[in-house]
């Protein structure tokens, strides 16, 4: 009869046990991957996720796709990634709303569970009336609203719009109305339709507006003017000193993601942020790269969250 040495058992053991754990460990990853992204198609965000997933699924030679979930301020995309299989392959890509609404809303998750993947880039808030709008200056609409208070509405689609809103209001001393919309397309077509008077978007949005000759972008939320918009001046210089604003996209995963999952798309998605086609990218989008990877945004996260906290409270946007 054949006898089994200790030295072999243990080599058959060691390959036994090993082959299930290969079995419940594909390399990732292994399916389709989800981007979700809280906007709709057009948007920085959306163009930020588009171009990530077309440079990831050919880093990883599988499929990245983008599904945009936009409304309720960011939590409808946010509440589905954070329920989301912790396994790398859905993933979320927002913007400072998320910081936002940890403070200004009741939410069934923190802000802090994500594993944090990445910040790319970050873009201004712009100001727009319609063409036909009586004012032609941030002064003026300022010197309208102190002397009709509460009389003008801003549009605005909620987090960091209707933050960057509220903010100008308060360095302005102005009172004028707050209209939440759901998507930014049609709060500027209201806007252009002279429904709502002015309205707070991201730089991209009110571009083909403008290019139309519907709308005219009165300032910039950033502290210098804009390439994309030079003629346009900050709104800072324009009668609201001390008046900065500014939104960053980041990219995060679900609660409890694997740590070797975390680091290979944050090394992935570095390498395209840091590209020069990215660059360019952002550029035409309205936005520079502001680049962070997973560790150096997990030690930024506290400090961004403290920092809107403080812009929150100060437009009295906080959640009761």
């Amino acid at each position: 009869m054949f006898n089994v040495t200790q030295p072999v058992l243990t080599l058959m053991f060691g390959i036994a046990f090993s082959i299930p754990c290969l079995a419940a460990n594909p390399p990732y990853p292994s399916k389709v991957v989800k981007i979700i992204v809280p906007t709709g198609p057009g948007t920085a965000s959306d163009a930020t996720a588009r171009y990530l997933s077309d440079g990831l699924s050919k880093k990883f030679g599988k499929t990245f796709i983008v599904e945009n979930r936009p409304g309720a301020s960011a939590t409808i995309a946010t509440a589905a990634v954070h329920r989301a299989a912790p396994d790398g392959h859905t993933l979320l890509l927002t913007y400072s709303t998320h910081y936002i609404n940890q403070w200004s809303l009741k939410l069934d998750y923190d802000a802090l569970d994500f594993m944090p993947l990445a910040q790319l880039n970050k873009s201004p808030i712009v100001l727009s009336v319609g063409v036909a709008s009586p004012y032609h200056s941030v002064e003026e609409l300022v010197e309208s609203a102190r002397s009709r208070p509460g009389k003008l509405s801003f549009a605005s689609v909620g987090g960091v719009s209707q933050i960057a809103g509220a903010y100008f209001l308060k360095k302005a001393g102005i009172q004028i109305n707050s209209v939440l919309y759901k998507d930014p397309t049609q709060s500027l077509l209201d806007t252009a339709n002279g429904l709502a008077d002015m309205s707070f978007t991201g730089l991209t949005a009110p571009l083909p507006f403008v290019h139309s000759g519907k709308l005219r972008v009165l300032g910039v939320s950033t502290a210098q003017r804009d390439s994309n918009l030079p003629g346009v001046p900050a709104i800072a210089e324009s009668g609201v000193p001390g008046y900065e604003f500014a939104s960053n996209v980041i990219m995060l995963a679900p609660p409890r993601t694997p740590k070797d999952i975390v680091k290979q798309i944050s090394e992935a998605v570095g390498e395209i942020a840091l590209s020069t086609e990215f660059k360019n990218l952002c550029k035409v989008q309205g936005c520079t790269v502001d680049y962070l990877d997973s560790e150096q945004l997990a030690t930024r996260f506290p400090q961004e969250l403290e920092k809107w906290k403080t812009l929150v409270d100060q437009a009295g946007l906080t959640a009761k």
